[in-house]
């Protein structure tokens, strides 16, 4: 999806539309489409080529070409499920393993936020426990920060 965001224009519009944030909107439909040709190449073959190359990783690929998850963060939270998750680098590699740990965080951390709508008095609390993950403090601090901010 992302490199057809950036390649296709049908697409980009497509999906341009449905994006609640004005802003970000704004860059897709009038800012990225008034790039000149050539900077437009320039400026996404960098991208192009690090999301290829995490594309060509089965496990990434699988993950990133389904259209939906296969779970819900927030329901996990909301109804006191229990998540595991395996980022064991030795079996999906150091740089997958990293990835996926960082979007899983930051995942966690926006749906934590979206609990927000539910009365206090009727959120259910939910516990994170993360184990074995080395750069987890480096992903986590800015997130934490911020849900607590939120959420104080």
């Amino acid at each position: 999806m992302v490199l057809r965001i950036l390649d296709v224009r049908a697409f980009r519009r497509d999906i341009a539309g449905r994006i609640y944030s004005a802003r970000v909107r704004d860059f897709w439909l009038r800012e990225y489409e008034n790039y000149p040709a050539h900077f437009r190449t320039e400026a996404i073959a960098p991208i192009q080529n690090k999301v290829g190359a995490f594309l060509a990783h089965p496990v990434l690929n699988r993950i990133f070409s389904e259209g939906r998850s296969s779970f819900d963060l927030r329901r996990i939270m909301d109804q006191r499920k229990i998540l595991l998750v395996n980022l064991a680098k030795g079996k999906i590699g150091e740089d997958v393993a990293t990835l996926l740990g960082a979007l899983l965080v930051s995942s966690i951390g926006v749906a934590a936020l979206s609990r927000a709508e539910i009365a206090e008095s009727e959120r259910k609390d939910f516990l994170s426990i993360w184990m074995s993950f080395k750069t987890l403090p480096r992903l986590v601090s800015p997130i934490c920060s911020r849900s607590l901010e939120n959420t104080a």
